[in-house]
């Protein structure tokens, strides 16, 4: 079984967000979103990897 991590999360939930309303709104509304959806997954992601690399510090400890 693969590892869930916070960004694959992250990613469904930027997905079905940009299915259920990006259509329903006007092309540069939904740019937007799409925009800021794309923007929190990096986030996430960015985060994950900071604070796994904080994890492997502190083992090293």
């Amino acid at each position: 079984m693969a590892e869930r991590t916070a960004h694959t999360d992250a990613e469904k939930l930027a997905d079905e967000v940009k299915r259920a309303i990006g259509g329903r709104l006007p092309s540069a509304e939904a740019t937007a979103l799409g925009n800021v959806l794309d923007l929190y997954v990096a986030t996430i992601k960015n985060l994950e990897e900071r604070l796994h690399a904080l994890e492997q510090r502190a083992g090293q400890g």
